[in-house]
């Protein structure tokens, strides 16, 4: 069950980074950070995706730095503003891939806290997470993660 899901989601973060998209002066206030085993890690880039099938609300946040290192938060089923505990349905990723070897850890435990949400405007929030690689065995402590996110609508390129 993990593993299809690992594929899929490095196929979506992975397929997102390929299409252009317009920049947007707001970009600039969206920041993503947090200390994976004590050390900093500072995003150069984060965004979120804000979705509504059905009257169900999903959240996906993401921050990246450099090429391959990668946190990514899922909130399922969204609600606003609250603490969400990571389980099946939420999930939370730090990816960094090295040398051309993944080094993908998922959550064991821990809880994204939505602080601040405007609908269209910014979503604010902490996380941390104790997470682990399955492969090898490797485990990490993700902690003090926080990041503010501008909800701005992009204009994709047509045909892409």
């Amino acid at each position: 069950m993990k593993l299809p899901l690992l594929a899929l989601l490095c196929l979506l973060i992975t397929s997102s980074c390929k299409k252009e998209i317009d920049y947007h002066q707001k970009w600039e206030l969206s920041t993503m950070s947090a200390k994976v085993d004590g050390v900093l890690v500072q995003c150069t880039l984060a965004t979120a995706q804000v979705n509504d099938e059905d009257g169900q609300i999903s959240v996906r946040i993401s921050g990246k730095k450099e090429i391959n290192t990668v946190f990514s938060l899922i909130i399922s089923d969204f609600k606003g503003a609250g603490t969400y505990n990571l389980s099946d349905n939420n999930k939370a990723i730090y990816l960094l891939d090295t040398s051309g070897s993944s080094d993908y850890i998922g959550n064991t435990s821990g809880a994204i806290k939505i602080t601040s949400y405007l609908a269209k405007q910014y979503i604010k929030g902490t996380f941390e997470f104790k997470g682990e690689n399955i492969l090898t065995s490797t485990s990490k402590t993700i902690s003090e993660g926080q990041f503010m996110i501008s909800l701005v609508t992009v204009k994709l390129p047509e045909n892409q």
